[in-house]
């Protein structure tokens, strides 16, 4: 299962890079591709599950992206290790980024592996 998550997720970001490109004059993120993104992912995982470059910055949209982009991170996985790509390449195209973890528990290791927790439906 989290090989297909990687997978699906590998194939978003090249999806995006293919889209958006990284290059722009107000770049402020690095943002890592391929095996730089594996380990900086993988470091992020265990240094600061709770924070990725380009994510909650307290940026507001703007005129020309007036919605901002959540990124909800996968089960048995954070926001460091799901978005170390995705959101730096579109904080720095003008992108507002919001990104957090939900769902730990026991099993979490601290944090490092969220997304196990129940979540309960609110009713409107």
């Amino acid at each position: 299962m989290r090989r297909f998550i990687t997978g699906s997720l590998s194939a978003l970001v090249f999806c995006a890079a293919f889209f958006v490109t990284s290059g722009s004059a107000s770049a402020q993120y690095p943002v890592p591709f391929g095996l730089e993104a594996v380990v900086d992912g993988a470091i992020g995982e265990l240094f600061h599950p709770a924070a990725v470059a380009g994510a909650n910055t307290g940026c507001g949209p703007s005129a020309a992206h007036p919605y901002p982009v959540v990124l909800v991170h996968a089960t048995l996985a954070d926001e460091a290790d799901n978005w170390v790509t995705l959101s730096p390449l579109l904080a720095d195209n003008g992108y507002c980024v919001f990104a957090f973890n939900y769902g730990e528990t026991q099993l979490s290791l601290g944090g490092r592996i969220d997304g196990l927790g129940h979540i309960p439906l609110q009713k409107t």
